[in-house]
């Protein structure tokens, strides 16, 4: 598959209002007890955060479910991220457990009923800034960039990226409004309306391009931000599968690169 840049071809990174942030001061175990939820505002009715001590490193989640937040044996790099919806490389600084694999925690929260997306988000943040001692501040930067284009001057898709019969507007509209729509059932081993990853793969259907790519950025499984560029309207179902044991981070993104042949969307640095 190409990348539809040429060796030869001199490229000069996407220039961009890259958000990033910079952590500042965390505090370590004596501050993250349970305390009462102060009042910063939107807040959580309730909250627990609480250390995953159980050494397993199987099972990490986190899901906004209806007016729940709920985190599962992550470390803090990754909830912060899910606060600001940024991928790994935009987050800057904050000392070394932030990121570690050893130091992972659990957290349930209670949101108000009818919050929507975004308030949950301003929520997160104020509970990390309650029970972490988290301080940050945005940044921007001048960063390369991967796009997702078309492979082919015909416009042709290819077979693992078709044009969805799934109706996704009433489960992502539930969404929206904070709640937790029933979604419509899964259609060939895809699940409707979401876009599910696992350790090579990320499948979905009645999914947006814009929000593959914002999938891709957010998992940094490209090892830089991923934006869209198809021009693709509409929901597709997708499939990308790419070898999960990279021997380097080059390898890595050759390997998602080669993966995103057969969609007929690859990846490209953006310019």
């Amino acid at each position: 598959m190409r990348r539809d840049v040429s060796p030869a071809e001199p490229r000069v990174p996407l220039a961009v209002m890259m958000p990033l942030i910079m952590l500042g001061v965390l505090q370590s175990s004596g501050l993250r007890a349970q305390a009462p939820v102060t009042e910063p505002v939107p807040s959580f009715e309730v909250a627990s955060v609480r250390e995953n001590k159980s050494g397993e490193r199987t099972g990490p989640y986190f899901r906004f479910e209806g007016s729940q937040f709920v985190v599962v044996n992550n470390n803090l790099l990754t909830i912060i991220r899910t606060a600001w919806r940024l991928p790994p490389e935009q987050v800057l600084g904050g000392p070394d457990w932030v990121r570690s694999e050893r130091e992972r925690f659990d957290i349930l929260a209670k949101a108000p009923d009818g919050s929507a997306r975004p308030q949950m988000d301003q929520m997160v943040r104020a509970l990390l800034a309650e029970r972490f001692k988290l301080k940050t501040h945005p940044a921007t930067r001048d960063v390369p960039m991967y796009a997702l284009v078309m492979a082919r001057p015909d416009r042709k898709r290819g077979p693992q990226l078709s044009e969805s019969s799934v109706d996704c507007n009433s489960s992502r509209a539930a969404a929206n409004r904070g709640e937790r729509g029933e979604l419509p059932p899964a259609m060939n081993g895809r699940p409707s309306c979401v876009l599910q990853s696992s350790p090579g793969s990320i499948r979905g259907g009645g999914v947006q391009i814009a929000d593959f790519a914002r999938v891709l950025s957010f998992l940094g499984f490209a090892g830089r931000p991923v934006i869209d560029r198809s021009d693709l309207t509409g929901e597709y179902d997708i499939e990308l599968k790419w070898s999960p044991e990279p021997v380097s981070s080059h390898c890595r993104i050759v390997s998602l690169s080669t993966a995103a042949s057969p969609s007929s969307v690859p990846l490209a640095d953006a310019a």
